[in-house]
């Protein structure tokens, strides 16, 4: 395992990309009331001052809902541009910027109001490769039950970027429930979530049973997908790993090395049952979190050394819950706050007093968990940190 401590007195939220670049988005001004605009700088933790570089700073980036980058190896960033062409009318078009030669180009553009983007609808946009688009446009409505308004009507079209060809989605259970998140298993797979968690916003309390969505957790071929798609096929083809309804919810769902884990709330019994399922083996295996009302309740699942463990935390311990053997592996008695869990040790960070001079002091220290041996600490404040997908750990401090 290598370790790469970078040094950064302005960080800002940033996500490591690949390789050895860390992309970070700042918020730029906008010429639109209604529609964020953000600046995009590339690092590179090849030296310990991270230096960093704007991504075309000639072009306006805005914000028209959110746009997530799906391919298992990505090589491009993707961006939304405004290009006005009347009072209110625009075309917002994605953009494609490569990292290898900073080449750019506008790949796709769709018509669209100005003043609705973010206040009336907004638009949810998955790369799901170099070819294949998925745009989803959300509009905002109001429950008949209550006052209560949100982005909960949806439909969705498939833009094959070869041809230029684009094909409405027809699948009832998509238009009705919209995409939620989609996240890559392989070049060919993806998991996709159907259907918005009743957890966030308190749903729960706000919507009747005819108001909530099918929830539903699926793997999703690609190369189906469009063909289905395609054909006009009414229903698109899933493997169903997961389904929820009105009193149970699915808040969340996130890959970790070759599991999935995710989440099922009963709303009712205030239940969770944390599941971590095998992509490769197709096992799933689950545990229970009790009293949760918030999403700030839900257990803290993670995977280290390829064991799914669940994170106990309690009078300033942290125990680990291996799901495999429903034991507790290890305690550790640590003062420190849990910052990072990475795939076969722990971070911890806080303030620590000097051995002489008894002064407080910004902390941080990397430990084993296995075998709980230290392996790095520093008097430093800590900021944020990475691993890359060959076990390399990135640490930043200020």
């Amino acid at each position: 395992m290598e370790i790469k401590i970078l040094h950064d007195d302005e960080w800002k939220s940033s996500k490591y990309f690949g390789e050895k670049y860390i992309i970070e988005k700042e918020n730029a001004e906008s010429v639109f009331d209604n529609i964020p605009c953000k600046k995009v700088y590339i690092k590179n933790t090849d030296s310990f001052e991270l230096s960093k570089e704007e991504v075309l700073p000639n072009i306006e980036k805005y914000d028209v809902g959110g746009i997530k980058q799906t391919s298992f190896n990505p090589a491009y960033l993707y961006f939304t541009n405004i290009e006005k062409n009347g009072e209110d009318s625009c075309i917002v078009n994605i953009i494609r910027y490569s990292l290898k030669d900073n080449s750019m180009e506008s790949i796709y553009g769709f018509d669209s109001e100005i003043s609705k983007i973010n206040n009336d609808y907004r638009y949810k946009i998955f790369i799901l490769n170099d070819t294949i688009l998925f745009i989803q446009k959300e509009e905002k409505i109001k429950l008949e039950s209550s006052d209560y308004e949100d982005f909960l009507k949806f439909s969705q079209k498939i833009v094959y970027l070869k041809d230029m060809s684009v094909f409405d989605v027809s699948d009832e259970i998509f238009l009705n429930n919209g995409i939620s998140d989609i996240i890559a298993v392989s070049e060919s797979k993806c998991i996709i979530k159907l259907g918005f968690s009743l957890l966030e916003n308190n749903r729960f309390t706000l919507m009747t049973k005819e108001e909530s969505s099918l929830e539903t957790l699926a793997m999703m071929n690609i190369s189906q997908l469009i063909s289905d798609i395609v054909i006009g096929h009414s229903e698109i083809s899933l493997e169903v790993i997961e389904q929820a309804y009105y009193t149970n919810t699915i808040p969340y769902i996130k890959k970790t090395g070759d599991y999935l884990i995710y989440s099922c709330v009963n709303n009712e019994t205030k239940v969770e049952e944390i599941n971590f399922y095998n992509i490769e083996t197709l096992e799933k295996k689950s545990c229970i979190n009790k009293d949760v009302v918030i999403n700030s309740d839900l257990g803290n699942a993670c995977i280290i050394a390829d064991e799914p463990y669940v994170c106990i935390s309690k009078d300033s311990k942290y125990s680990f819950l291996n799901i495999n053997t429903n034991k507790i592996e290890n305690v550790f008695d640590n003062k420190l706050r849990l910052s990072h869990v990475f795939s076969d040790s722990l971070l911890f960070s806080g303030e620590k007093k000097k051995f002489i001079s008894r002064k407080v002091k910004p902390y941080y220290e990397l430990i084993n968990f296995k075998t709980k041996e230290n392996l790095y600490n520093e008097n430093k404040e800590y900021i944020d940190s990475f691993e890359s997908d060959d076990k390399c750990i990135y640490i930043i401090t200020g």
